[in-house]
């Protein structure tokens, strides 16, 4: 009787070493899959920036992109997915962005600069990043400011170059760029002042886009740019 236990116990405990091997094998590969998931974020981004071309502004929803981003890229991997969404370009090397500027679309383009934030990606690329046309986001935002663009659509260029200039003056490093925002920021006023009229920014945003280099104040700044263009 003695030997029947024994033997049932060894065949009960191979039958669990075997299940459990097999349950072992059975496990999905999560480390393979959520890795995979990380690879095709970029493939996602490309696809809402193609979407969004033709979108409709109404029903547009940035937050999903960072939604989506933060199960896939969570708040470790942060820098790595602003970085993505910051620079994805189409074929035109249009960036949201550029679309956001070109489509008067103020709401999308406060949530974009959430993916450009100081002190996580110092990257001014998507910023001063040239389409297929050599124009930056910058560039489309002055020509929409232009005094003979119909007032209701430059209202709208108008708060996005406000959240734009508020945003590019607090990055660092990148003198250069700062002092070519500001030469076609003057050379809109002064074009303003060729109509008869006027364009009026923040003087203190201003002061913190001249070169620091040039340890000049913001009126030499202003003449020294005048003159240039005289």
């Amino acid at each position: 009787m003695q030997n029947i236990h024994a033997l049932s116990l060894i065949l009960f405990t191979s039958c669990a070493a075997y299940t459990m091997e097999q349950q072992q094998l059975a496990l999905p590969d999560w480390e393979g899959t959520y890795q995979l998931l990380q690879d095709d974020y970029p493939h996602y981004v490309k696809a809402k920036l193609e979407q969004y071309k033709e979108a409709d502004i109404s029903t547009w929803n940035v937050g999903d992109l960072e939604k989506i981003g933060k199960i896939i890229l969570p708040n470790q991997y942060i820098g790595k997915r602003l970085e993505i969404v910051a620079t994805t370009v189409d074929e035109d090397n249009n960036s949201f962005l550029h679309y956001a500027v070109e489509k008067n679309d103020a709401k999308t383009f406060d949530g974009l600069l959430c993916f450009s934030r100081p002190g996580i990606t110092e990257s001014n690329r998507n910023f001063n990043a040239k389409n297929g046309s050599r124009e930056t986001p910058f560039d489309l935002c002055i020509k929409k400011l232009s005094p003979h663009i119909p007032a209701e659509e430059r209202a709208v260029a108008e708060k996005i170059f406000e959240a734009l200039v508020s945003h590019i003056k607090e990055l660092r490093h990148c003198s250069h760029a700062k002092k070519e925002w500001l030469d076609k920021i003057i050379a809109l006023q002064l074009h303003y002042i060729d109509c008869g009229s006027s364009f009026t920014v923040d003087q203190n945003v201003l002061e913190r886009l001249v070169p620091g280099y040039q340890r000049v104040s913001l009126f030499e700044y202003y003449v020294q740019v005048t003159a240039k263009k005289c």
